[in-house]
């Protein structure tokens, strides 16, 4: 369930990115690059993370350190909101922060969380087909906020505000 609403919350920052900065006095003409720079720290701080993940040998501890990067990412997203409703940071760094956030739990799902979960519990065969299904429910969840907004909210900033944005 939480990936279903994740990958919709994902996909749908993804899609309007250039909205929700527009919403945030970034308007795109002016900040062409604002895009870039928020999705380099994403970036960089994503890769950084699974390879710390990588060093660890152990399955079991590998497991939990891709857990503890799931629930560090969901932590981030609700801190980042915080501190910019509290106008501590500015926009800018809430996108950064979120999306960090966003993927930081999305992408275990699909790269090591299933494997280490395979592998700790000596099960043979491969994390393909539980990555398959996690895939299909998350992007029916995407779908579903999409049809949602086209149906029924309309616009938007309504959206945005649907989505806590």
């Amino acid at each position: 369930m939480a990936y279903f609403f994740l990958t919709a919350y994902r996909d749908y920052c993804d899609n309007y990115q250039v909205e929700i900065l527009s919403e945030l006095g970034y308007v795109y003409e002016d900040n062409k690059t604002i895009i870039t720079q928020a999705e380099t720290i994403v970036a960089f701080g994503v890769i950084c993370a699974l390879a710390l993940i990588y060093l660890i040998k152990n399955n079991r501890l590998g497991l939990i350190a891709a857990y503890g990067i799931v629930v560090s990412g969901i932590l981030l997203m609700g801190v980042s909101t915080v501190l910019l409703d509290a106008e501590i940071i500015n926009g800018f760094w809430w996108m950064a922060l979120v999306g960090l956030g966003a993927y930081l739990t999305y992408v275990p799902y699909g790269s090591v969380l299933f494997d280490r979960l395979i592998a700790h519990i000596k099960y043979v065969g491969t994390a393909v087909f539980v990555i398959y299904v996690a895939d299909a429910i998350g992007y029916t969840g995407s779908i579903s906020v999409q049809i949602y907004e086209d149906l029924f909210v309309g616009d938007k900033a309504g959206m945005l505000v649907f989505l806590g944005l």
